[in-house]
């Protein structure tokens, strides 16, 4: 865990971007908790399907938009 500039604790996560059954690319997340997380993998997701890990845990499976 790192700390933040607040004094709190933050996570190191890896937004997976997928093609097909492919990673196709992996983003950096580092957020407070699975919530920023998620937020934040949303935001930088495209228009892609993705995984969002944290370790071993898988966190979410985000959904593409139609035109990925």
């Amino acid at each position: 865990m790192r700390q933040s500039r607040a004094g709190g604790s933050k996570v190191y996560y890896r937004l997976y971007l997928m093609r097909g059954d492919r990673f196709r690319d992996a983003i950096e997340i580092h957020a407070a908790d699975d919530a920023s997380a998620m937020e934040q993998a949303e935001q930088r997701k495209e228009a892609l399907p993705a995984e969002l890990w944290c370790r071993g845990r898988r966190v979410a499976t985000l959904l593409g938009s139609p035109q990925a």
